[in-house]
């Protein structure tokens, strides 16, 4: 409660917020252990947890915003060291990109909240962080608008016949401010759709 309190969590970008609140989720198993008490061994068993779950990159994530909050406690004097200064990133590997077949046969046979997002990805070439931000205000029948989160680079993406039809569909019936939505309507969280997709695959 302390970290999100302070003057440093409210200088993160709200983009920043979504992603640690994910992670520090994690942690909230520990929130009745004294954060003097945790232990190195006990955050790498977490991370590692998490790999096993959801992916050397999920973990990785895990790390780099307990890190942060760690040295949030260590610069405000709650702890004296932080129990994983210089710990190692997970190897995360590399993924191949899917071939036009499989991303045709992801389409056909993945859920619809979830094949909107291979579509929608397969024809705008985006991060996952920016297609979960994608308003409907950027879409006006024949180009995607709207500003990167990670390069702040301005882009237009002409919308290709089969993606317009689509997005005219989707927007009939739409119920979020947001393209791309959960089955319960709810917008996307990156972290979240990724482990759905990867569920559903």
């Amino acid at each position: 409660l302390a970290y999100r309190s302070s003057p440093e969590w409210s200088a993160f970008r709200e983009a920043s917020l979504r992603h640690k609140r994910v992670y520090l989720r994690d942690l909230e198993e520990l929130a009745n252990l004294p954060v003097a008490r945790v232990l190195r061994r006990t955050i790498l068993g977490m991370r590692d947890a998490i790999a096993a779950e959801r992916g050397p990159g999920a973990a990785n994530s895990f790390l780099q915003v307990s890190a942060a909050l760690f040295s949030w406690a260590l610069e405000r004097g709650w702890i004296e060291h932080s129990p994983i200064a210089r710990a190692k990133r997970l190897a995360s590997g590399h993924l191949d990109a899917w071939t036009a077949a499989e991303a045709d046969e992801a389409e056909r046979r993945l859920p619809a909240h979830l094949a909107r997002a291979v579509l929608l990805a397969r024809h705008t070439g985006q991060r996952r962080g920016d297609l979960c931000a994608l308003r409907w205000s950027a879409y006006d029948g024949r180009a995607i608008r709207f500003t990167q989160r990670k390069t702040g680079a301005a882009l237009v993406i002409p919308v290709v016949p089969e993606l317009r039809a689509a997005l005219d569909a989707w927007k009939r019936e739409a119920r979020s401010l947001h393209i791309l939505t959960t089955i319960d309507g709810r917008p996307w969280q990156a972290p979240y759709l990724t482990m759905a997709m990867k569920a559903a695959l």
